[in-house]
């Protein structure tokens, strides 16, 4: 049976809405042949034999659920058979409502009819699709899921089988982005628990690749956070935390030994955020610089100065968010801070590859403890032959207002051999805005009492590392783990903020989704 929007009725048959007020009016079958025009929905012609039967089977209740979804113009439209092109938000909290089952029941056979009729649209498309089944009773959903779900992950079966006999690097990536991407991790997000074994045969896929021999650990790790994207029950986060955990001791070693080489593949991917989403955003970059003075900050420049009050008003919701995330759930979130994944190897840029690897071993290293005595507030280069931040001339602006509980060392690069490397030490409650290029890649590493190194040792950093922090906790480590591009520049200055303590996960607010995850 054809959806007729209530639109369709206000235009054309107006006494149908008094009827459903009043019960002195009558409908007769005559009412809606009684004139010979053309009813246009949505640039098609139905009968009116059409909209007189969807009329039969409407009562009261079905008419305030008509009214429901005239609120929902997208929802609407998909109804009529124009697929929608974002999400759908349950703003008007229906999920909350009373009516909710029933309205369910009443539309979910339409929905299932244009679900059905597009089974075979791109991925990106059913996954936008997948965010309507919630308004699917219960028995059409599971059919759905199991229709439009199966088939996907039928076809990535199909593609692994194809894939065993392949092993170029080239194949292993491409194979690897056509199973594992935001589309498909979206999809796999909306679906019900009554359907759980869909995720966890996806999740299987998905470590039967990254067995191969070409998966490095940073990619390794890529998948799992993906993954953990897909709603996986907590369980299933602690094996796949105790996976990665087993490949650490066996790559520690190779990686310090051949931080020169090149990658033999690299996965640079985004996700997203979510539309509203907070990211914990880090680029392992060279940090050292000359350092900037108090004055060479925007010391005057409160975050109400900066930022514009709906601004302030999304920073303080999304750090509600965190900060409740983290009461209730911190226990139960993977926890990557123990890792040291196999990222000099995949570095392109000497420069920050001999950067990371000695912040790596300053990280274990007990021989330095001497330079804490005296701790730097001003200039001091932490790295020789680094360029200070804020001084480069690039082409795009971005502000960044440090209000998290640590001061942090910013650290901008390329990813070309003989590129440039910049930084900056932010301290804990300033500001500051520096320029940057297309592509550049970024590290926010967070810390307190940055001294100078004041002695070295054969088993810690080179002598080229000239400073770091003293205190380092989780949020130092496992901002050591997480790379970011600045890919999406804004004609105005783009603004980040900073948040976080040693209670809390240290948050990379951006605000505009300037930066993309790699």
């Amino acid at each position: 049976m054809q959806y007729i929007p209530k639109y369709i009725f206000d235009q054309y048959f107006p006494e149908v809405a008094v009827f459903f007020r009043s019960k002195e009016v009558e409908i007769t079958e005559d009412y809606f042949f009684s004139a010979p025009f053309q009813i246009d929905v949505e640039g098609k012609t139905i009968a009116q034999k059409d909209v007189f039967l969807f009329f039969l089977q409407l009562t009261p209740e079905n008419w305030i659920y008509l009214n429901w979804v005239a609120e929902v113009p997208d929802l609407e439209k998909f109804l009529l058979g124009s697929l929608p092109k974002f999400s759908f938000s349950d703003k008007l909290k229906w999920q909350q409502h009373t009516l909710f089952s029933a309205f369910q029941s009443f539309i979910s056979s339409f929905l299932e009819k244009v679900i059905l009729a597009n089974k075979n649209s791109t991925l990106e498309e059913k996954a936008i699709m997948a965010s309507y089944f919630c308004l699917l009773d219960a028995g059409t959903r599971n059919l759905i899921e199991l229709s439009i779900v199966g088939n996907f992950l039928e076809e990535q079966r199909e593609v692994m089988r194809h894939f065993i006999e392949e092993t170029d690097a080239d194949t292993f990536e491409s194979t690897l982005l056509q199973l594992c991407n935001d589309e498909a991790v979206q999809l796999f997000y909306h679906i019900e628990q009554a359907n759980y074994a869909l995720k966890i045969e996806y999740s299987e896929l998905l470590l039967t690749l990254v067995k191969h021999p070409l998966c490095e650990r940073k990619t390794l790790l890529w998948v799992i956070r993906m993954l953990e994207k897909t709603g996986l029950r907590d369980e299933h986060l602690l094996q796949l935390k105790s996976i990665h955990k087993s490949t650490i001791d066996n790559s520690i070693n190779r990686s310090i030994k051949n931080y020169n080489k090149a990658l033999s593949t690299k996965i640079i991917l985004g996700f997203f955020i979510l539309s509203i989403v907070s990211v914990s955003i880090w680029y392992f970059m060279p940090l050292s610089q000359q350092y900037s003075s108090e004055n060479e900050l925007l010391e005057r420049k409160t975050s109400f100065e900066q930022f514009t009050p709906d601004e302030r008003k999304k920073i303080d919701s999304l750090l509600h968010q965190i900060q409740e995330k983290n009461r209730v759930s911190r226990e139960d979130l993977t926890d990557f801070s123990d890792t040291r994944v196999n990222i000099i190897a995949g570095l392109k840029n000497k420069k920050m590859a001999s950067i990371y690897k000695d912040l790596w071993l300053d990280n274990g290293n007990s021989q330095i403890k001497d330079s804490c005595s005296k701790f730097l507030n001003d200039k001091s280069l932490f790295y020789e032959n680094i360029k200070p931040l804020n001084k480069r001339d690039a082409s795009h602006s971005l502000f960044v207002e440090n209000g998290s509980a640590y001061d942090v060392l910013i650290c901008v690069f390329k990813e070309e051999n003989a590129a440039e490397v910049f930084s900056f030490l932010l301290k804990k409650g300033k500001t500051t805005t520096f320029n940057l290029e297309m592509e550049d890649h970024l590290l926010f590493l967070p810390g307190k009492k940055f001294s100078k190194i004041s002695c070295h040792d054969t088993s810690g950093p080179s002598k080229a590392f000239l400073g770091h922090f003293c205190e380092k906790d989780e949020n130092y480590l496992t901002m050591l783990n997480e790379f970011y591009a600045f890919e999406r520049p804004k004609k105005n200055t783009s603004k980040l903020f900073l948040s976080g303590d040693k209670n809390s996960f240290f948050t990379v607010l951006d605000l505009e989704s300037v930066l993309r995850l790699l």
